[in-house]
C-alpha cells in the first residue's frame, strides 16, 4: 500500500508539480485550486495530479505514525486519505478516456459471424458512457482486493440438502395426503422460478451466504476463486456462467477480416 503511495508522490516530484503548500490539507487543496484558476486552466490533469499528490503525502504521513497496533482513529484517517488518493486516480482515468481518441473511434468491421469480443468492442465504442462504467467497475475491482473470505463459513456439503430430504419425505407423505405443496418437485437450479415454489428456508439461507461470498470475489475480479467456490458449493450453473464471462476470445478464422483491419490491433491481447 505504502509503495503505491510513494509512486504517486515520486511521479509528481519528477513532473516538478509537487505541492509545497504549507498548512493543513484543506489549505493545500485551496492553494492548488487558486493557483490553477490563476494560471493555465486548459490542463485539468495538473490539478488532478496536485490533488492526488497531496492526499498521497497525507496518507504516507499518517502511515508513518501508525506503528504495529494503530488506534482506530489513526487507522481510519489513513484509510480515508488512501481512498482519497485512489479516488483521484479514478478521476484521472475517466478524464483520460474522455479526452482520448479511443472515446471517439469509429466502429470496426463487424459481421453476423463475428466473435463476441468484436461485438462487445463495437458496442462499447458506440456507447462511451458504458465504457466509462466499465472503467469504474475495473477501478472497484482493483481497489477491492483486500476482500477476505477466509473467516467466512462456507457450506460445501452439497446444494439444497434439506430440500432433497424433504422431497424424499414428500413422496411418503403423499400417501397420507400430508405432503408439502409449496416445496419444489425437482432439484435443478431453475426449479423455483419454473414452478413458482420454494426450497427449504435453511437451504435458502445457505444459498444467500454462498452467493454473497461469490459476489465479493467477482467484485474483486478474483474470478478463478469465484468459480472454484461456486463449484465447491454445488452452484455449477453459476460456475459455468462465470467461466463463460471470463473467457475473452477472438477466433482467428471467424474474425479474419477484423484481424487484418488496422483498427483491430487493439483488440488482440497476445
Amino acid at each position: 500500500m505504502e509503495d503505491a503511495l510513494m509512486k504517486v508522490v515520486d511521479a509528481d516530484d519528477r513532473r516538478g508539480t509537487s505541492s509545497e503548500a504549507t498548512g493543513g490539507a484543506e489549505v493545500q487543496f485551496a492553494q492548488v485550486l487558486e493557483n490553477f484558476q490563476a494560471g493555465n486552466k486548459d490542463d485539468p490533469f495538473v490539478l488532478i495530479q496536485e490533488f492526488k499528490s497531496i492526499s498521497a503525502q497525507k496518507a504516507l504521513q499518517v502511515a508513518s505514525q501508525m506503528g504495529e497496533a494503530p488506534d482506530l482513529e489513526t487507522r481510519l484517517e489513513f484509510e480515508n486519505w488512501d481512498l482519497e488518493t485512489r479516488l483521484w486516480n479514478l478521476v484521472e482515468t475517466l478524464y483520460s478516456y474522455r479526452l482520448s481518441k479511443e472515446s471517439q473511434e469509429e466502429p470496426i468491421p463487424e459481421y453476423k459471424f463475428s466473435s463476441f469480443h468484436v461485438k462487445r468492442e463495437n458496442w462499447l465504442r458506440q456507447n462511451p458512457k458504458i465504457k466509462e462504467l466499465s472503467l469504474i467497475i475495473y477501478w472497484l475491482q482493483e481497489n477491492s482486493k483486500t476482500i477476505s473470505i477466509s473467516d467466512e463459513k462456507v457450506e460445501t456439503n452439497g446444494k439444497w440438502q434439506n430440500t432433497r430430504i424433504k422431497i424424499s419425505n414428500n413422496d411418503l407423505s403423499a400417501l397420507t395426503g400430508k405432503d408439502d405443496q409449496t416445496l419444489i418437485d425437482n432439484l435443478d437450479s431453475d426449479a423455483p422460478l419454473r414452478s413458482d415454489k420454494d426450497i427449504d428456508p435453511q437451504d435458502d439461507s445457505v444459498d444467500s451466504k454462498n452467493f454473497s461470498l461469490i459476489y465479493k470475489l467477482v467484485i474483486a475480479n478474483r474470478i478463478e476463486e469465484a468459480i472454484d467456490l461456486a463449484n465447491s458449493t454445488g452452484n455449477f450453473t453459476l460456475a459455468l456462467i462465470l467461466l463463460g464471462a471470463k473467457q475473452d476470445y477472438i477466433d482467428p478464422i471467424v474474425d479474419k477480416e477484423t484481424l487484418l483491419n488496422k483498427e483491430s490491433d487493439m483488440l488482440v491481447d497476445w
